[in-house]
């Protein structure tokens, strides 16, 4: 006889397997990761600098790698009313389906941590790269998790494409240009919030002394934030997402 703990540990790997279904298809993989360990190995030659190959790897990285990385990792989220109802019927709890959807993410993330360790070792020997490209598409993916319940699935995907795709753009374009046309660093708040959006890129503009910020401080920030929206999502998709109009 199967107990009542049993009975929700089934239905909960089967959530998290459904999900996972459409992540881990091997053209998805290849598409990601082949392209990308390739084309950042590219850079790579005997005369190229260490500083200009991490610079390249931050540009590449937060246009395409990251972009594509929390797209495909947060497409299970952008789901309508009528679908994510069936789910919960079929898996018997709002707590367990947004739970699911919180595992099948964090092991498309763990994937993505291997092939940025694999990285570090062969190529970047910069750990602090590893872990700003990780919580750069950590901070996107709890961004898009939460939008994904508050708003219909062409909402969610358009929302994911703005934040994935648009913004990393937008903040590398306008602080080029200020730094360029005012001859000075950007520092104080304006400085974090250009860092939050975008750690990553963040790091390059401090290396090449674009903004100026406590970077240890930078990187909490960002941390706690991801945190605590991807508790509100949880929270708010087993509490009030059922009698959203």
């Amino acid at each position: 006889m199967v107990s009542k703990r049993q009975g929700s540990e089934r239905y909960t790997w089967r959530a998290i397997k459904w999900y996972l279904h459409g992540e881990f298809s091997p053209g998805v993989l290849i598409l990601v990761y082949f392209v990308s360990a390739l084309i950042t190995l590219s850079y790579y030659t005997p005369s190229v600098k260490h500083f200009q190959i991490v610079l390249d790897y931050i540009t590449f990285s937060s246009l395409y790698t990251i972009p594509m990385v929390t797209a495909l990792g947060t497409s299970h989220v952008a789901r309508n009313d009528d679908v994510t109802v069936f789910e919960v019927s079929l898996f018997r709890g709002w707590r367990r389906v947004a739970f699911a959807r919180l595992m099948s993410l964090a092991l498309w993330d763990a994937v993505f941590l291997v092939y940025l360790a694999v990285l570090d070792i062969t190529l970047l020997h910069d750990d602090i790269l590893v872990l700003l490209s990780f919580i750069t598409v950590l901070f996107y993916e709890s961004l898009i998790m939460l939008v994904s319940i508050i708003g219909t699935e062409g909402v969610s995907y358009i929302i994911t494409f703005l934040i994935a795709f648009v913004l990393p753009v937008l903040v590398t374009f306008i602080v080029s240009g200020y730094v360029v046309s005012h001859h000075v660093s950007i520092s104080g708040y304006t400085a974090y919030v250009v860092f939050l959006i975008s750690p990553l890129l963040g790091y390059g503009d401090i290396k090449s002394k674009y903004i100026m910020l406590n970077f240890n401080v930078g990187v909490y920030i960002e941390v706690v934030l991801s945190v605590f929206t991807l508790v509100l999502f949880l929270y708010i998709f087993e509490k009030y997402y059922h009698i959203k109009p």
